[in-house]
This record gives C-alpha cells, sequence and structure tokens, in this order.
C-alpha cells in the first residue's frame, strides 16, 4: 500500500512539472492524444486556432486591386451564418503571388514563401487574383477556414486609425504591406 501511495505521490509530482504555454487566447482543435498515451517533446498532439482576429482571404482580380485601399470598408457574408452581414477592413494587399499554372521554386510543387490562387478556367485568359486581406470586427464566433462573400467600400475613405486600432489587437500578428496612406 504504501508503495502504491509512493508511485502516486511520483505521478502527481512528475504531472505538476508538466506546463503548458499558449502564444494567445484560442480554442484547442484536432486534438490527437488519449488518456494514458505519452507526448513526446516536438511531437504536435493538437492545433490552437487564435481567436483573438479574425480575417477573411478575399481573392480580388488584379483589375480591380487599383481601387482598394488598407482602411477601407468591407462587408463579409459567411456561408456558416447566412443573412448575417459581418463589418471588416482591409488590412493589407500583397505585393505579389505566384503566377497561375506555375509552381513555386520554394518547394517542389508547392507555394513556397508565395500565395498561389488557382483559375476558374484553364482555356480562358483570366485576371491573377490577389488574395486581400480583410480584418473582421467584432467578437463573434466564428470558424477558421471556411467560406465567405466580400464586398469593398472603395468609395470611402481609408481610415488609417480604425486599422491600427484593429492592428493593435494583433501582438505578433500580420502587418500591413502596402498602407497607401
Amino acid at each position: 500500500m504504501e508503495q502504491a501511495a509512493a508511485a502516486l505521490r511520483d505521478y502527481e509530482l512528475k504531472v505538476s512539472y508538466c506546463k503548458i504555454y499558449a502564444p494567445c487566447d484560442g480554442y484547442v482543435t484536432n486534438l490527437q492524444i488519449a488518456p494514458g498515451t505519452y507526448a513526446s517533446a516536438g511531437e504536435q498532439i493538437f492545433s490552437l486556432v487564435d481567436s483573438s482576429v479574425w480575417f477573411v482571404l478575399a481573392n480580388f482580380r488584379e483589375t480591380d486591386l487599383r481601387r482598394i485601399r488598407p482602411g477601407q470598408s468591407a462587408r463579409v457574408y459567411l456561408m456558416a451564418q447566412r443573412g448575417k452581414v459581418v463589418s471588416g477592413i482591409v488590412q493589407g494587399i500583397p505585393k505579389a503571388v505566384y503566377p497561375l499554372g506555375t509552381a513555386s521554386r520554394g518547394t517542389p510543387g508547392g507555394e513556397g514563401v508565395f500565395s498561389q490562387v488557382q483559375p476558374t478556367f484553364d482555356f480562358v485568359q483570366l485576371a491573377q487574383r490577389f488574395p486581400v486581406r480583410i480584418l473582421i470586427e467584432g467578437d463573434d464566433d466564428f470558424r477558421m477556414g471556411g467560406r465567405a462573400a466580400v464586398i469593398v467600400d472603395t468609395r470611402g475613405n481609408s481610415d488609417a486609425a480604425r486599422l491600427d486600432k484593429l492592428q493593435s489587437v494583433e501582438q505578433q500578428g500580420f502587418i500591413s504591406p502596402a498602407r497607401n496612406d
């Protein structure tokens, strides 16, 4: 009996050494461990979805980019929340994507460091799409990876103060590459 009690105290002590720190508040998802199994150092056993900031990547044609500026308001229609309009603000527009139909040199057949947006038709010359990042305002419960439609108000002026306020929520996140103020 004393041996079992000592073993229990030893396990409790070892568990007290285990600390898990997250870089942000969020949701644990894709948990890949069950009671009684061991996790090794460097082994991924779950994913953490950052809930402090949500964004949508809206693929706009290169012919439409000249009217879009960081700080402009956007309306986001999420497929998961039909009939609900979510406010957003343009955070950034990339200066580069990989050309249609080519693979990145960063990795064999992969994207490398540039985004690659696939064409809709192979036989028609299509304008290249660029992923414009739209920050979502509000603290609703969203899902990462869902689909959305975005309308950017290109008639409105850029609101740098509003954009700065939203970006301050991201502690180590994306910084707009093209402010165009």
